[in-house]
């Protein structure tokens, strides 16, 4: 047992994961954090979860998700905050929570557009920062950095 988790995910139907595709599966979660692209995510996990069928992959992912929804619950006094504990290997819950959801709304704006690309745009109105008027950076180039994060994940 890991010091400070609120909750515990030790079980997946299509058998045990290891500690190291525990987390590669939940960093891969925090990247992506959409299940509709749990094809993108169990392809860079590797091991188990890529062996499994999509199926046992959703499956996996919802279970993470609601041990960490579990833990968020359980209001740990831990000054890190909630950990759940995932085969073995500690989730910071509350973070891996919030990343999903914003991914979610992510998705839900990108793909009401037919061409994405072309059509998907930052509708709401920041005003410009001092290093952006010195090289052209636009309400454009927000849009395509958010279909960048959305096509190939956070932190790529």
């Amino acid at each position: 047992m890991i010091d400070g988790v609120s909750a515990q995910v030790r079980s997946w139907s299509y058998g045990n994961l290891s500690k190291r595709d525990a987390l590669r599966f939940s960093r891969s979660v925090m990247k992506f954090g959409n299940e509709s692209q749990i094809n993108l995510i169990s392809a860079e996990v590797g091991g188990a979860v890529g062996a499994a069928p999509l199926q046992a992959q959703t499956e996996l992912f919802d279970v993470l998700i609601d041990g960490c929804r579990e833990a968020v619950e359980l209001e740990s006094l831990d000054l890190k905050g909630p950990l759940l504990d995932f085969f073995g290997v500690p989730v910071k819950a509350n973070e891996l929570l919030i990343r999903v959801q914003e991914f979610q709304l992510l998705a839900k704006c990108i793909t009401r557009y037919e061409d994405p690309i072309a059509q998907f745009r930052v509708l709401t109105y920041l005003k410009p920062l001092n290093w952006s008027k010195g090289c052209g950076w636009n309400q454009i180039d927000d849009a395509r950095l958010l279909l960048g994060v959305y096509y190939h994940g956070f932190g790529s």
